[in-house]
């Protein structure tokens, strides 16, 4: 049989890896972000070094202007997506600590539970030599106890 308190430590266990998961993968996100910076900028300055040979009667400014004015617009998304992200986190975080807090009460409930069980089984064992014979008026006095 398996008990509350094996399941207890088994989702504690999952719930670790899935942590440890979401940490490497959070991680992930963060240094492909920084990446994809990188190539941003050297994406805008292949813009700028293209211009400057097809398109030399642009000046370099007005070509240097309209790139960032595309990439306000996609860092707008970015930072909307990044901020979402962020309140998941909290929202995660939120839902993880009271989920350990239910997890806290879970145990306590489990150990009574336990308790309740080997108390009832410590009667069964004693009402069942009690009756075996061997001594009728101690099973009346406790069994008068337990009432």
């Amino acid at each position: 049989m398996v008990t509350g308190s094996q399941v207890h430590r088994k989702i504690k266990g999952q719930i670790r890896n899935v942590k440890r998961e979401y940490d490497d993968a959070s991680s992930q996100v963060k240094k492909l972000e920084n990446e994809l910076g990188d190539w941003e900028a050297r994406r805008d300055q292949q813009y700028m070094d293209l211009a400057e040979i097809y398109l030399p009667e642009m000046e370099a400014g007005v070509i240097s202007n309209t790139i960032p004015e595309l990439r306000e617009g996609i860092q707008r998304i970015l930072e909307s997506k990044n901020q979402r992200r962020l309140e998941l986190a909290g929202l995660i975080q939120e839902t993880t600590q009271r989920r350990e807090g239910y997890q806290t009460q879970l145990e306590v409930v489990d150990t009574r539970l336990n308790d309740k069980v080997k108390e009832r089984e410590e009667a069964e064992a004693s009402i069942a030599e009690d009756l075996s014979g061997r001594r009728p008026e101690r099973f009346l006095i406790r069994t008068i106890s337990y009432l």
